[in-house]
């Protein structure tokens, strides 16, 4: 146990208070990602981004994937003949965009600024935020603990 009596294993490395499982990719995701639509690796962008990009949208950092955008993504699959339907589109309609938006921002502004838009729903990310209440609790229980014993045997607890 630590001073502040949290349990501490040994012999394998550190583990997370906290678990969150990536989110897995559907059959639709996978699809698109294996005919290089988007780039499957960070970093990089697709094939639909390239072409997209070619016809010299405007692209500032406020940019939003809009009707039109996602007219032309429908219209790339048609051409590619890659097969998808229209309830494959609603159902990973938030992936597309930020993909979509991500693979941009990529090209645009630069890796990190990609990076910036993938993080905006990252579940371990989100998990995250919503856990740090709980770290500066922990925190400030380590303080108080190191606090009594540097005062040293007889001092007051608090």
């Amino acid at each position: 146990m630590t001073d502040s009596g949290r349990q501490v294993t040994g012999g394998g490395g550190i583990t997370p208070d906290v678990n969150v499982q990536p989110a897995k990719l559907n059959p639709f995701q996978e699809l698109v990602l294996r005919h290089e639509v988007f780039f499957a690796y960070q970093g990089g962008v697709g094939a639909f981004t390239t072409y997209f990009l070619g016809s010299k949208p405007e692209i500032t950092k406020d940019f939003v994937v809009n009707d039109n955008v996602m007219k032309t993504f429908r219209g790339y699959l048609d051409k590619e003949k890659i097969a998808y339907t229209e309830d494959d589109i609603a159902q990973n309609l938030g992936w597309i965009k930020r993909e979509i938006r991500k693979e941009a921002f990529i090209s645009i502004f630069g890796l990190t600024e990609g990076n910036k838009v993938e993080l905006e729903d990252d579940v371990q990310l989100q998990k995250a935020i919503e856990t740090l209440p709980q770290a500066r609790a922990l925190y400030e229980n380590a303080r108080k603990i190191i606090a009594q014993r540097t005062a040293g045997p007889g001092a007051q607890q608090q």
